[in-house]
């Protein structure tokens, strides 16, 4: 599944969608589990979190794939 989202637009990643998201590409590299539960908001490129003060960086990976792109 692919998500094309506006520069700009906000976006909550519910918990639900953990067992999908395959490297989302965000400013912070976030790993794709710590992403759940929280707001990001789309630039140009990337997503930027919204509320992740404090939120430690993991680099782990689930099988299934959702991508998340600017819609320019």
């Amino acid at each position: 599944m692919e998500v094309r989202l506006p520069k700009g637009k906000t976006i909550y990643i519910g918990k639900n969608m953990n067992h999908i998201l395959d490297d989302v590409q965000n400013e912070t590299d976030t790993w794709d589990g710590d992403m759940v539960g929280r707001r990001w908001l789309m630039g140009a490129e990337e997503l930027k979190c919204m509320d992740c003060e404090g939120l430690e960086e993991n680099h782990h990976k689930y099988s299934k794939h959702i991508s998340i792109h600017s819609d320019k």
